[in-house]
């Protein structure tokens, strides 16, 4: 994967697959394969999984699991960067050693990282791109995936290629789908087209339809009317809040604004019938903060107690979060960090000086991580929260350290929370309010 956060995310669904798959079933087939009943063992191209076939069955079962790579990487470990230079030591002069690559999140993979990939492949390999092709391009030069996948939307499948996946999967194309003329590279992308995430008829759906549409469908005035009529239609999952004045940011980074929803967002469900908490600000977060804070406890004695607390606390702080295109100026992610940590302090939702709220830490402070550490187990786009926990030394004072939630790739499943002091985080910044690039991969119940 590109970043760290995506490969943890990546290693905690395969390890959760993997765990279901019928080890004992495929062990058994391969042990009837050994006896001519069902494969040759010309057709067990992995001769590891031949080998299986021929132990006990728990061992067999063993040694397949064992065959399942479930270490997921970023492509800068995997290609071994070299300290301050832009060179691999994975290269075509010493290639990588695999058959099958996959890597996700392959919209924010630049050009040059790309190439440097593709040239470390041997020659016998096989490379799967997963991502959104409509996802930003990359923060360096070249969206690869984009440029890839630009007749995706239409298919352009050849009359071969669509009888080939109607007898593998027993179900016909569309018609529009298919394409006498067809690319040599329309045939090897899959575009899914269900979410599994937002109806396509909810509001979301309709605007990021609006939003998505190629250039050549229609023109940029037709696609801000396009836009414009989703906002204005009154879909209960969306709303368009016009920033007039500082009042109108006060109120959304500390309520959430429901009030611009259908019964302040109250009753509604996802496309899985699922309920949705209603809209809500920062507020609520620091308010689980404040009032489930464990009282006359040791740390260190009662971590139990302690993690439940950041449990919540992270769980609540997911529930919103402001976003915005810009870094740089007052609706830019630096000077509207700066603005919603003095509107809560006023609210009395946070404590501190000036100073400590702009350049110091303190607890309610939010942050994301933007540098992989491995010593720390963290990794780019990982969000923490401050917190005062009683101080070993003196129960009476408070110490902050900052809370994270524990991922299976950690190998730690026992402490759900990962305590980690302020002075050992180097690579973070205040997130009340992300970039939209370094929100990709991230997942809120409300956004703005």
């Amino acid at each position: 994967a590109p970043t760290g956060k995506a490969a943890a995310r990546l290693n905690e669904s395969i390890a959760g697959q993997v765990a279901k798959l019928p080890f004992t079933d495929l062990a058994s087939l391969l042990k009837g394969a050994e006896q001519g009943e069902a494969l040759s063992k010309e057709t067990v191209l992995d001769r590891t999984l031949w080998e299986a076939a021929s132990a006990g069955e728990d061992s067999a079962t063993e040694q397949l699991s064992a065959t399942i790579p479930t270490e997921v990487t970023t492509l800068h470990r995997l290609l071994g960067a070299r300290p301050d230079t832009r060179h691999f030591r994975h290269s075509a002069a010493n290639p990588l050693a695999l058959d099958v690559l996959v890597i996700d999140e392959a919209s924010m993979v630049d050009i040059e990282m790309m190439a440097a990939t593709l040239s470390a492949l041997p020659a016998h390999a096989q490379c799967i791109l997963l991502g959104d092709k409509d996802q930003l391009a990359s923060v360096e030069a070249g969206s690869v995936l984009g440029d890839l996948c630009r007749r995706a939307e239409a298919s352009h499948y050849t009359p071969a290629t669509a009888d080939w996946l109607a007898q593998a999967t027993g179900q016909p194309l569309p018609a529009e789908f298919i394409d006498p003329a067809g690319q040599p590279l329309d045939q090897a992308i899959t575009m899914l087209r269900v979410s599994h995430r937002f109806n396509e008829h909810s509001g979301i759906g309709q605007l990021a339809k609006a939003i998505n549409q190629p250039g050549h469908a229609q023109s940029d005035r037709e696609k801000q009317q396009a836009v414009t009529a989703v906002l204005r239609h009154g879909y209960p999952d969306i709303h368009h809040l016009v920033m007039s004045d500082d009042a109108a940011l006060d109120k959304l980074v500390i309520h959430g604004s429901p009030s611009g929803f259908a019964g302040n967002g109250e009753g509604r469900t996802d496309h899985q019938s699922q309920p949705i908490a209603p809209p809500t600000g920062y507020r609520h977060y620091l308010n689980v903060l404040h009032a489930q804070r464990p009282r006359g406890e040791s740390f260190e004695k009662n971590q139990t107690a302690f993690n439940a607390w950041a449990s919540e606390v992270l769980s609540a702080y997911s529930h919103f979060q402001l976003l915005c295109a810009l870094r740089k100026g007052p609706w830019g992610v630096e000077g509207l960090n700066q603005r919603i940590a003095s509107t809560l302090r006023r609210e009395k939702l946070l404590f501190g000086s000036d100073y400590t709220l702009e350049k110091g830490w303190y607890e309610g402070r939010p942050v994301l991580v933007t540098q992989n550490d491995y010593g720390l187990k963290l990794m780019n786009g990982d969000i923490g929260i401050t917190m005062a926990v009683p101080d070993p030394r003196n129960p009476q004072q408070k110490l902050l350290r900052v809370a994270f939630p524990s991922s299976s790739a950690a190998s730690d499943t026992d402490n759900p929370i990962r305590w980690v002091l302020p002075s050992r985080l180097h690579a973070v910044e205040t997130v009340f309010a992300m970039s939209v690039h370094k929100s990709q991969g991230s997942e809120f119940l409300h956004t703005a």
